[in-house]
């Protein structure tokens, strides 16, 4: 008899500890006695006696415990063929299209390069009609699909990234994009710095019912201006006010989101004060969030999750509730905590893959002609899944696996890590950035921020079960 390796346990209070398996996903809450007995059957001191039956017996039908190594693994790799038959439902459901690199700002904490938005090129019309096409195709396909699941989980969304997809220049080829979405019932995410909303304004109001918006806001004008800077070295925060308020008038839905890091951190109340203001919170069709600042070099002004989860909780004490200006943290551990940790979800996922950029679910075209997984990397010539023109698709099957399968099966520091079905393997571009492999991860920050996320509920914890 052996104790399953993928458990975790965090105290509670003096006398019940949370265990959770998260290979079954399975949580429960033990006293002492029993905690000192599952430590006993994992050290292999437990002795049996006919006493603890039932507990033997609850512990194997939870998946703590197995006769050997092999029924484990044989009931993981069942858990995985059917995991692999749920990712199969999802599989090319997200299409980005870059329509120029180029951009209007100068970020300070920006992934891309200058040199990338100073390139203006707009992607042309037989560029975009191949992948038009494509998409077509794609969503033909799924909808011919006699699995209702299918039918339910693979719903095709189309984003518009770059650079700044809404500058002037790329008018026709958001104008062409938007009647195609709309034509084949398609929705649109919009990822816009904000600073041509007006400009767009007719457009936008067309499509209002297929379009979702992504505006950021770092900060009140003294702070936001210093970090999210126009080219000619002026700020954009008017501009962008003006911008959250026209969306606000046209009813379109957007998302608010605010980039943390330490910089910013402090003034955050200033920004939240700046939204009751405005009476952003109040419109039905915003919401507000907070994500981490990206920075794979170690910059000292970067949080991890763990860090930016401690912040938050102590400033927004109401965070996700229906009343707080904050709604939630976007950010890949946390954004998979949410589903993980929720008490009222029975089903928890697995994480094998780190985000959709290893999840097949995610592919991005740039106007040079390129095909990515990943924003990060996106139009930089690194690491590309394939190439694109007027003719037609062409997918590099080597780049295409090594991407698409990439899991916590096939990365060998993963295998044996009690965290690898909520983990994913850690972020892809930061293993080839440090390690320069894709398959020698680098640690995601699951385990400290599981801790501070588990600390931070509790009370309800103990008020679900009743403890």
């Amino acid at each position: 008899m052996i104790l399953t390796k993928n458990i975790l346990k965090y105290s509670l209070n003096d006398n019940n500890t949370l265990v959770i398996n998260t290979m079954s996903g399975a949580f429960d809450i033990i006293d002492n006695e029993t905690k000192k007995k599952i430590e006993m059957i994992k050290n292999g001191t437990y002795e049996s006696n006919s006493d603890d039956k039932d507990l033997i017996n609850t512990l194997k039908s939870r998946g703590y415990l197995y006769n050997d190594v092999d029924e484990e693994n044989n009931t993981i790799n069942k858990y995985r063929i059917l995991n692999n038959k749920l990712e199969m439902l999802t599989k090319n459901n997200s299409f980005t299209i870059c329509p120029t690199m180029g951009c209007n700002l100068r970020c300070t904490y920006c992934f891309e390069t200058n040199d990338l938005h100073k390139e203006f090129q707009v992607m042309s019309d037989g560029q975009l009609t191949t992948i038009l096409n494509y998409i077509k195709e794609v969503v033909n396909e799924n909808r011919k699909a006699d699995n209702q699941a299918r039918k339910k989980t693979g719903k095709t969304s189309i984003s518009l990234f770059g650079g700044e997809p809404l500058l002037k220049t790329n008018y026709e080829v958001v104008k062409r994009i938007l009647q195609f979405s709309s034509d084949l019932g398609v929705e649109v995410k919009i990822i816009t710095n904000g600073t041509t909303i007006k400009f767009y304004e007719g457009l936008l109001s067309k499509y209002s019912k297929i379009i979702k918006i992504q505006i950021t806001l770092d900060g009140n004008k003294e702070i936001h201006d210093k970090r999210r800077i126009r080219a000619d070295g002026t700020g954009s925060f008017d501009e962008i006010c003006d911008s959250i308020d026209e969306l606000v008038k046209l009813n379109i839905c957007a998302a608010l989101r605010i980039n943390i890091d330490k910089e910013n951190i402090k003034s955050l109340y200033k920004l939240i004060n700046l939204i009751k203001d405005k009476k952003w919170n109040e419109a039905k069709n915003i919401i507000t969030y907070v994500s981490p600042v990206l920075d794979f070099s170690k910059n000292d002004t970067t949080f991890k999750e763990s860090e930016l989860l401690t912040k938050i909780n102590e400033l927004c004490p109401d965070l996700g509730k229906s009343n707080a200006v904050i709604k939630r943290i976007v950010s890949p551990v946390i954004n998979y905590l949410d589903t993980f940790l929720n008490l009222d979800v029975k089903m928890k996922p697995w994480k094998v893959n780190y985000c959709e950029a290893t999840s097949g679910t995610s592919i991005i075209f740039t106007p040079n002609g390129r095909i990515s997984t990943c924003l990060l990397i996106a139009g930089k010539c690194k690491s590309d899944i394939g190439t694109f023109d007027e003719k037609g698709i062409y997918f590099d099957e080597h780049m295409t696996k090594l991407w698409f399968e990439r899991d916590v099966f096939r990365i060998p520091k993963c295998r044996e890590c009690k965290f690898r079905f909520i983990c994913g393997g850690g972020c892809p571009v930061e293993a080839i950035d440090v390690n320069n492999d894709i398959d020698c991860a680098v640690c995601s920050d699951i385990e400290k921020t599981l801790q501070v996320y588990i600390d931070s509920i509790k009370d309800k914890i103990l008020e679900k079960y009743g403890v």
